[in-house]
């Protein structure tokens, strides 16, 4: 992260990662295909871990148990909350990460629209995606405004999530009526 703050994400070469990091470029290899994964590489796993950990909350409402886990989620990255705030913070700021962390975003997007549903996203399932995008749009901008402004991210999220209470409902939803 202190590489891709001072010199860009593009100005970096995978040899001053592996000098950094004290690896060889074999095994800075063997992790990360490219030096952007080197950056993203916890990321990309949080969507699969944001569903699992919402799954294990059905029983309570959709924003509580998407909150908690993202809170959850967040909190088991493997890395210290300030370089998870910086991962995000570069991400935002460098096109080919910004790009990562919106594809991070609409993985989870994904799985959470087949939690809601019941069932794999197709025809018939708006309803699911278009709650699951307001969700995970208040994960994203909670999490991008904690990256960028500080604070705490509980708050940042109790924030994001005051604006979607109108939406909340039972999680798992109840099967609609026909």
């Amino acid at each position: 992260m202190e590489l891709f703050e001072e010199h860009g994400v593009e100005a970096v070469a995978v040899d001053q990662i592996v000098a950094a990091a004290g690896v060889s470029t074999s095994t800075f290899h063997r992790f990360c295909a490219t030096k952007e994964d080197a950056a993203t590489c916890h990321l990309e796993t949080a969507a699969e871990d944001l569903a699992g950990a919402v799954e294990r909350r059905s029983g309570t409402t959709l924003l509580r148990a998407v909150r908690d886990a993202a809170q959850e989620t967040l909190d088991a990255v493997e890395a210290p909350a300030l370089d998870l705030r910086r991962t995000i913070a570069v991400c935002l700021q460098h096109p080919p990460l910004t790009a990562r962390w919106l594809l991070v975003g609409r993985a989870g997007q994904q799985r959470l629209a087949e939690l809601v549903g019941g069932a794999p996203t197709g025809p018939g399932t708006q309803r699911a995606e278009v709650l699951a995008a307001a969700v995970m749009g208040a994960v994203l901008t909670a999490s991008e405004h904690w990256a960028l402004d500080g604070g705490s991210l509980a708050d940042h999220l109790d924030r994001c999530f005051a604006v979607l209470e109108p939406l909340d409902e039972p999680f798992p939803p109840r099967p609609r009526q026909t």
